[in-house]
């Protein structure tokens, strides 16, 4: 019904702010390795400005070199699975 569609249009524009390649995306099955295996197409951190920061973040923590770990957490498997590849 009508209260389905709000639902999916919102998780449409959340989709389309975490990455706008995430509009292709399979499903989420609940599984990270798995949609890491089968991932959206990804075309950059730049198309984001979420993965554009977490990015600059994750690649300053690297180059200090001091140990530093980050935790990353989405709703969406598919989300994970671009963070997994920009690292």
């Amino acid at each position: 019904g009508k209260h389905a569609d709000v639902l999916a249009s919102l998780g449409r524009l959340q989709k389309i702010c975490n990455h706008p390649s995430l509009l292709d995306a399979p499903p989420d099955d609940g599984g990270v390795a798995a949609a890491i295996a089968r991932g959206p197409r990804f075309t950059g951190e730049k198309q984001s400005a979420k993965l554009h920061v977490l990015y600059r973040l994750l690649r300053e923590l690297r180059r200090k070199g001091d140990g530093e770990r980050a935790v990353v957490v989405a709703s969406q498997t598919a989300s994970l699975a671009l963070v997994a590849k920009l690292c």
